[in-house]
């Protein structure tokens, strides 16, 4: 059981996402994991402000980001 904390605590999956600078897809995964504190209220997530702060992203780990290359303006026949 987790210990009493105030609604402020809490951020909804979304929030989390921003916050950790991750998709909300990866984050769920965090949650169900057990690598980020969170609950199924539900058929939503919510996670701890903390936990999710301290897993924000850093620019060195994993692979870079991929940039969709810009793609050329079609031509009408």
């Amino acid at each position: 059981m987790l210990p009493k904390t105030q609604p402020d605590d809490w951020l909804t999956l979304p929030e989390a996402a921003l916050l950790a600078d991750v998709t909300e897809r990866w984050m769920r995964s965090l949650v169900k994991g057990g690598r980020v504190v969170g609950l199924k209220v539900g058929r939503n997530y919510i996670v701890s402000r903390a936990s999710a702060a301290a897993y924000v992203r850093s620019e060195t780990e994993g692979r870079p980001r991929a940039t969709k290359p810009k793609r050329a303006a079609r031509r009408k026949r």
